[in-house]
């Protein structure tokens, strides 16, 4: 009787700490991944609708407005990547880690096909022979790889995981100068375009180092099972280690960033600029120290805020992929709009001689670049898309499905 009672007590108390998991995923994995969201829309809005023909990291050429403009948008895709390891680890608390390992699977398999697809079109309108490997494939691939790393113990993949972040830039010695081995190594570790036949491949998101942030992710899943005190001081003393992390080693230019920062004859911020303009493509150490440093400071301030403007947030994160998708779609539609009707002219001259476009068309003389009209139509597009993700996170919280957990 008492072995019975110790059982049902056991499993309470395992089903406690699932539901304590749970609710921390609403109130800080939602709401920042809804966060990472809504700012991401502002780099894809300005890509669209307000095109440059230099870099918006080019310090000789950029204002202050546009360099941060792109810059807050960084921490977006490591906060997804990360966020999907730690959701990877929740979802393993109700099933088995067989369920889980077939899950990241056909899940990983399906996000690489949605951004040779959907995601693909949405940024072409065409059915040209192209690919762009985004940040949907990042996820995808590094699901299918973490369906495998799952098996490992938990030491042995946080030490794995930390190695390749680490120790990413040895792999530069590395690049093959064979054509066909160099366009898999792009894939593998690189930022570029390649031709392969009639298609054209345009990578921006390698293999590494993002499978090892979403592996890290996984490993400090089980951290979203303490108590709210106990979780805060991990996450805000990691959050010091890797600020400070990244101060020392980008302050003396010591590794981990293939371009050092330099004193700008543009004046004393612009050499700020310069230290935090860290390389995205792909994610360097120092990239990644300084964006999950934010991420790891932000998480633990979150799990308090429960009000009608963080629901705002939530809805969007709960629907992310969702939203990713239809975003893509509405912020295409408004740039039609608006080169067609303002500036009378063809509907995809703003990708330049970008490689995904197999037509080019110039830049129309009356274009002029706007930061605010960014801000502007970014707002008009989130708004467009709340009431699409309110409603699809209503069906979703009401329904079962199981292709409701690959949406």
């Amino acid at each position: 009787m008492q072995s019975t009672q110790a059982t049902s007590f056991e499993q309470a108390k395992a089903a406690a700490e699932v539901n304590v998991a749970y609710q921390h995923r609403q109130l800080s994995i939602d709401l920042l991944r809804g966060i990472a969201l809504l700012l991401m829309v502002l780099d894809h809005t300005r890509d669209f609708l307000a095109p440059l023909l230099y870099s918006t990291n080019d310090l000789l050429m950029v204002t202050p407005g546009l360099f941060l403009s792109r810059w807050i948008t960084h921490f977006c895709a490591p906060t997804f990547v990360f966020l999907a390891g730690v959701s990877a680890f929740l979802y393993g608390l109700r099933h088995t880690r067989k369920e889980l390992s077939q899950f990241l699977l056909t899940r990983g398999l399906w996000l690489i096909f949605l951004e040779m697809t959907v995601v693909t079109f949405a940024l072409k309108f065409t059915l040209d022979p192209s690919v762009v490997i985004q940040v949907i494939y990042a996820l995808g691939i590094s699901m299918v790889l973490l369906a495998g790393l799952v098996w490992l113990p938990r030491p042995i993949l946080i030490a794995l995981s930390l190695c390749v972040i680490i120790g990413q830039q040895l792999l530069t010695a590395l690049t093959p100068t064979q054509p066909l081995l160099a366009h898999a190594w792009v894939l593998f570790y690189g930022a570029s375009s390649f031709e392969v036949g009639r298609w054209s491949i345009s990578v921006f998101y390698s293999i590494v180092p993002w499978f090892a942030v979403m592996s890290l992710g996984y490993c400090l899943g089980p951290w979203f099972k303490l108590p709210a005190a106990a979780q805060t001081k991990r996450f805000i003393w990691t959050a010091v280690i890797c600020l400070a992390a990244f101060l020392v080693i980008r302050y003396f230019n010591l590794f981990g960033n293939p371009t050092p920062w330099a004193e700008s004859t543009r004046g004393t911020f612009y050499t700020f600029l310069s230290f935090i303009n860290v390389n995205k493509y792909p994610a360097s150490l120092q990239f990644l120290l300084l964006m999950l440093g934010i991420v790891f400071l932000i998480l633990p301030l979150l799990n308090k805020w429960n009000n009608a403007f963080s629901r705002f947030f939530i809805t969007y994160g709960k629907v992310s992929l969702f939203f990713y998708i239809i975003h893509l779609y509405i912020i295409h539609l408004c740039a039609y709009a608006y080169s067609y009707f303002i500036l009378h002219a063809h509907p995809e001259w703003w990708w330049g001689t970008s490689p995904w476009i197999k037509n080019h068309f110039p830049t129309p003389a009356n274009y002029e670049f706007q930061l605010s009209r960014v801000y502007w139509i970014s707002l008009l597009v989130i708004l467009i898309a709340y009431p699409l993700c309110a409603a699809y996170g209503r069906y979703k919280s009401r329904h079962t499905y199981k292709w409701l957990s690959y949406m």
